[in-house]
């Protein structure tokens, strides 16, 4: 384009702005005053005037390069050309363009490896690629595991020594440590009993003190010298035994059911299996008795058995809970005796004799008999009596044999018919009672 066009160029390009401020066109204003991104200056697809030259895009820091744009059909055309940032590369370059080369890729010895290549030592040409330390470091080696020690390495010409003064590890031995440095003591190495022994060396219970080889056997049902036999050489004796049978459960004047531990016990006084025991077990429970309530109960008397010469009376008579229940007499043994189930009653006789006479006194015998006084009248039968009988007499007691009346008279007055005594006029009533 030569002179005369630039000129005729912007002599439009005048005018156009001339136009539009006369138009009352607002200046453009900045995107954070409220405008777009075009108020900023040439951006993808803002408006242009053809015929203006390219403009500078994108950055030029670092590796990167700058770019332009062009303004088409009156809008600024993308950014193209030039080169944008990148990931960061081992080359001494700011790649990502943030206007710093990153540490790593410097190469200060200028032996063409940067520490991001492996140089072990950037201050020394001479050492670069594949060095494992530098000279005069020292660090610890081996292990410090178990049983092991650590030793110490020094760096010589850019390698590392031997471990000095190391303790390695070694095979597992029965003496409760890490042997081989492994982090894990074998658990058949343990002695949690802290009998001395461990159970690699035979303790076959490593809970038990008391157990372990060397131990002697007693009769408790364990086998003390792990030689695998039970109580070995050991008699031992089984006995049943009981506890004391509990406080009766049962209620006031009640039966109840009250109970005990049985077992079977070795001389050691150990529980062992019942089958080891001989004779009969002994029960767990018996029948109980609580008489606390228990009392006499007397009923109202029956009826006499016998009207006279005597009879029996009866009523009921039992032991009874607090509810009046009929329960064994024995449950009263408490309480005393039981009251009297039966009486006699009636006593007095059926038949009654009574007299009366003699009419005359009575003197030595006489014969032949007679009664010069008479005969006096009968007596009257008691209460509650009728006459069943009446007859009179007079004569000697010795001849009284068949004489009811005579024999009766003297029996009631206390003679007897043996008395040699007259008996003047009596009379003599049998009483027989209704």
């Amino acid at each position: 384009m030569n002179r005369q066009a630039l000129t005729t160029l912007a002599l439009i390009h005048g005018l156009a702005l001339a136009l539009a401020i006369a138009g009352c066109k607002a200046p453009p204003r900045a995107a954070s005053d409220g405008g777009n991104a075009c108020d900023l200056g040439p951006a993808d697809g803002c408006p242009c005037l053809d015929g203006e030259p390219p403009v500078t895009c994108g950055t030029a820091v670092g590796a990167c390069q700058a770019a332009s744009r062009t303004c088409a059909d009156g809008h600024w055309t993308a950014c193209e050309g030039g080169v944008g940032p990148t990931a960061e590369a081992c080359n001494g370059k700011d790649d990502d363009c943030d206007g710093v080369i990153p540490a790593d890729e410097v190469d200060r010895d200028n032996d063409g490896y940067r520490l991001c290549d492996g140089d072990c030592d950037d201050d020394n040409a001479n050492v670069h690629q594949g060095c494992a330390c530098k000279d005069g470091e020292t660090e610890a080696c081996g292990s410090n595991v178990g049983t092991c020690v650590q030793g110490t390495k020094t760096c010589t010409n850019d390698v590392w020594g031997d471990c000095v003064g190391a303790i390695g590890p070694t095979a597992e031995t029965c003496d409760g440590k890490d042997d081989d440095c492994d982090g894990v003591i074998p658990a058949n190495e343990a002695d949690a009993d802290k009998d001395g022994l461990r159970i690699c060396a035979g303790d076959c219970d490593d809970h038990n003190a008391s157990v372990h080889p060397g131990a002697t056997d007693v009769c408790n049902g364990v086998d003390e010298n792990c030689n695998g036999v039970i109580d070995d050489g050991v008699s031992c004796t089984y006995t049943w035994k009981t506890t004391s049978f509990n406080a009766c459960p049962a209620g006031a004047c009640s039966m109840g059911l009250q109970t005990r531990q049985v077992w079977c016990e070795r001389s050691d006084g150990a529980h062992v299996a019942e089958s080891l025991c001989a004779g009969t077990r002994p029960a767990e429970s018996q029948s109980c008795l609580n008489t606390v309530g228990c009392s006499w109960y007397a009923g109202d008397w029956g009826a006499c058995s016998a009207k006279c010469d005597g009879g029996t009376s009866i009523r009921p008579v039992y032991c009874r809970d607090g509810a009046g229940a009929q329960v064994p007499s024995s449950w009263c043994a408490g309480v005393g005796g039981p009251p009297y189930s039966s009486k006699s009653c009636n006593t007095f006789a059926c038949v009654v004799d009574v007299s009366a006479g003699p009419s005359a006194s009575m003197g030595p015998c006489w014969s032949p008999p007679n009664c010069l006084g008479g005969y006096p009248d009968f007596p009257a039968c008691p209460a509650g009596y009728a006459p069943t009988r009446s007859e009179t007499a007079c004569g000697n007691p010795n001849g009284c044999g068949g004489n009811w009346a005579l024999c009766t008279f003297l029996k009631l007055n206390g003679y007897g018919c043996a008395n040699p005594t007259y008996v003047m006029g009596v009379a003599v009533r049998e009483c027989t009672y209704q």
